[in-house]
């Protein structure tokens, strides 16, 4: 073994994972290693949302996939529109602050995780609501070519100035997806109540 790493933060919560990099091995190829206790209650075995999973020895049937819970699914998907929303309007184009103070890296950074990412949320609830929260993961694979195309030119900016363009298309996007996911039943859903939220405009703002 050339690296060894403890993961202390694994994508799956729950786990004490290791990640092995075998000294001989080929460009990219490592082992990941991850143990769950017995006590866990969630093993990311859902076909819907981790694929089929191949199991060499389950004598107990520990490793059966529980039953997917698509009501809870929806809830939680209206509950996260819910949230993706209000932080879309909280800080609605806060990458112009940014520049304006001459900062375009911290304006980037705004971009990214104030515009893109709660659009991508958005999109996924679309087009794969059983992995809504996967965000970037098997974008290219399991998005429309055409939906793929946009994000990847949301993400990729050649100067600071090309900004506000895509903020507009990103927010065309946005508000085109909201209005599908409501045809499907699927609105923004302030579980606890405490929020006071207005509806997006009827049209996109001009700044």
């Amino acid at each position: 073994v050339a690296l060894r790493w403890n993961e202390q933060s694994p994508v799956f919560s729950g786990m004490d994972k290791r990640i092995f990099r075998p000294r001989q091995a080929r460009q990219w190829f490592q082992v990941d290693v991850g143990l769950f206790p017995d006590t866990a209650k969630e093993l990311y075995n859902q076909p819907e949302r981790h694929g089929q999973i191949v199991v060499i020895f389950d004598p107990t049937g520990r490793l059966a996939p529980p039953p997917w819970d698509e009501q809870l699914n929806h809830k939680r998907i209206c509950e996260a529109l819910h949230q993706n929303l209000m932080k879309w309007q909280i800080y609605y184009g806060w990458f112009r602050k940014e520049l304006a103070r001459g900062r375009p890296a911290d304006a980037f950074v705004m971009h990214l995780y104030l515009t893109v990412m709660p659009l991508l949320t958005v999109l996924n609830m679309r087009y794969r609501p059983t992995r809504w929260d996967f965000g970037f993961r098997y974008l290219k694979e399991e998005l429309p070519a055409e939906v793929v195309s946009i994000v990847e030119r949301l993400c990729y900016l050649a100067d600071p100035n090309t900004m506000e363009a895509r903020f507009s298309e990103a927010e065309r996007l946005l508000r085109t997806t909201l209005k599908e996911l409501k045809e499907r039943g699927i609105v923004p859903t302030d579980s606890k109540g405490v929020d006071i939220s207005a509806p997006l405009q009827d049209s996109v703002s001009s700044r």
